[in-house]
């Protein structure tokens, strides 16, 4: 079976003095790609590059939502888990015990999503402006 994925094993090797490389990160900063070497690369082989700028307002944005999302999955899994161990126990303390636990959970559970609400819209009364 023939394989056609496409490696990048070449390195080229480029020497600049400072303000010429400060000149090319400055382009990439103002471009709309995410990875410099891809940036070099489309330039060096005259590829179409957008020369847009980066909405940076968008990328705090999605950075932040990004991280609301991570600590929701691990509060989710943490409840999940609890729910698993609580079907499991089989002693009226073990229950207690983690009855108590799945309120506290609850409660972390709830200020991330008031967390997530007040973020939500603040970001829409900006956006809206």
């Amino acid at each position: 079976m023939e394989d056609n994925k496409n490696n990048k094993n070449k390195w080229l090797h480029l020497r600049m003095d400072e303000p010429s490389y400060q000149a090319v990160q400055r382009n990439f900063s103002k471009s709309t790609e995410r990875n410099f070497s891809e940036y070099l690369r489309k330039i060096l082989l005259d590829k179409p590059l957008f020369a847009g700028t980066k909405d940076t307002g968008l990328s705090e944005i999605l950075a932040e939502l990004h991280r609301l999302q991570k600590d929701l999955n691990k509060i989710g899994n943490n409840y999940n888990q609890m729910v698993h161990r609580l079907h499991l126990c089989d002693k009226e303390p073990e229950v207690k015990l983690w009855v108590a636990r799945y309120n506290k959970e609850r409660g972390i559970l709830l200020e991330a999503l008031q967390s997530l609400a007040e973020y939500i819209h603040q970001t829409a009364q900006k956006w809206l402006q």
